[in-house]
This record gives C-alpha cells, sequence and structure tokens, in this order.
C-alpha cells in the first residue's frame, strides 16, 4: 500500500510540471490565477514556468526514488517522517526560489506567509510522530487502570468485563483514527467482524493485553519496556480475580 501511495503521488507531482502552460496559468498556477491583470503582467512567466516544472520533476522523481530505496532498506519509520515532510520541505524551496519572479512589490510578503504556514505544518508532523514514538504506559490508580501517551484512556474498573493475555490481533481492515509507523499502532482500527478497537501496540511482537469492556470499544495493549506477560502478572495480582476468568 505505501509503495502505491508513494508512484501515485510521485506520478501527480511529476504530471504537475507539464500540465500547467503559459496558456492554462492564468487559471491553473497557485498564486499567479489570483493575480490582477495588472500583476500578472509584472510576473516573469516563462521562466517562472520554466523553473516550476523542473522543480516538480525533480520533487516527484527524488520523493520516488528515495522512498523506495527507505522501504527496501526497511526504515519504516524514517520512511513515515520522510513521506509526511518532504514534499513540505520541497515547497519551501520553491516558494524561497520563486520569490524574484514575483511582482516586487508582494514577493517578500508571499514568500515569508508561505514560509511560514509550512514551517508550522512541518513542525506540526514533526510533533506528530514524536509524541507518537512516546511509549504508552500502563498503571494502576484509584480503582481505574490508566493508559498514558497518544490515545492513551483512563478505564475504570468496573467497565471492565474481562482481561485477558491474548496472541495476535484481530484481523485488521482499515485505521479510523489513529497513528501507525513501524511496529506502533495507535488509535481506532476497524476489524474484519466490523468490529472497532482500540490500539495502544508499542512493539511488533505476538501477545497483547486484551481489556475486554462492558460498552466501548476494546483495547489492546503491550509495552516495548516490559514484558507483556510481566505487565499481565502485576494485574493478576493487583486486581479482583474474576476479571481474569479465575
Amino acid at each position: 500500500m505505501i509503495l502505491i501511495i508513494i508512484t501515485v503521488f510521485s506520478f501527480f507531482l511529476v504530471g504537475i510540471g507539464f500540465v500547467i502552460t503559459e496558456k492554462n496559468a492564468p487559471y491553473l498556477l497557485s498564486g499567479f490565477n489570483t493575480m490582477s491583470k495588472e500583476e500578472q503582467d509584472q510576473v516573469d512567466l516563462k521562466p517562472l514556468l520554466a523553473f516550476f516544472k523542473k522543480f516538480h520533476i525533480n520533487l516527484g522523481v527524488s520523493q520516488a526514488l528515495i522512498g523506495f530505496t527507505l522501504y527496501f532498506l526497511d526504515y519504516e519509520n524514517l520512511l513515515g517522517i520522510f513521506i509526511g515532510t518532504y514534499s513540505i520541505i520541497g515547497y519551501i524551496y520553491f516558494i524561497i526560489k520563486s520569490a524574484p519572479f514575483q511582482p516586487k512589490q508582494n514577493s517578500k510578503v508571499q514568500m515569508y506567509l508561505g514560509v511560514g504556514v509550512l514551517s508550522i505544518c512541518f513542525l506540526g508532523i514533526i510533533g506528530l510522530f514524536y509524541y507518537g514514538n512516546v511509549e504508552n504506559q500502563l498503571t494502576i490508580e484509584e480503582n481505574q487502570i490508566v493508559i498514558s501517551g497518544m490515545y492513551g484512556e483512563k478505564i475504570p474498573l468496573e467497565r471492565i468485563q474481562s482481561i485477558q493475555l491474548t496472541e495476535g490481533l484481530p484481523t485488521l481492515t482499515k485505521r479510523i483514527n489513529g497513528f501507525s509507523s513501524s511496529g506502533l499502532k495507535k488509535g481506532k482500527f476497524k476489524t474484519a467482524d466490523k468490529e472497532i478497537i482500540k490500539l495502544l501496540i508499542n512493539q511488533n511482537v505476538t501477545q497483547y493485553i486484551l481489556i475486554d469492556k462492558i460498552k466501548g470499544k476494546d483495547v489492546y495493549y503491550n509495552s516495548s519496556n516490559e514484558d507483556v506477560v510481566s505487565v499481565y502478572k502485576e494485574l493478576r495480582s493487583k486486581l479482583d480475580p474474576t476479571l481474569f476468568g479465575d
């Protein structure tokens, strides 16, 4: 799936470079199509379009080459960051380098605004990946199980049907709302049985703690810092045995 996304988006970027021409630029070229006729006359359109075409071809081809390389070298975490940020960095470069082609009276304002917005997006994506990789921690506090971190929650003990140590996950068909990178899966996912579950998976292993709720989405949890069997045994030693089928 990830290779399809990289391929389609790379072809899309290259295609943009060929689609925009002098004839359709007043209608299709972002920024240029919102200018007045007087402002458009001040734009060096031919060299701008030549740069525009070269930039998008290079961006699309380089994205495909780097993306495929990271995929086949199995750098999944780095690949996720690359997909989310590479085009943003590219367009920051494009905005800065295309400023000399723009009308002088507003080129700097547009450049600073565009770079500022894209920089915020870039930092937001980096922050999301950082937070997503922070370990979820499971603790018992005041008659509830607390799972910290991204998509964590507080689960009152009276809302728990059972707690099990399970092998494997249900067959997943769709990520509803969540974060997925390498062995990490956090958020809401849909199963082949059309059930919505919550995953708080911090490493790619075969054993998970399943918190089966009386009402609400069941939670599958594991930890990369602690052995999941040890966490399960700790829960058994501190909680009502009936939660574990005893």
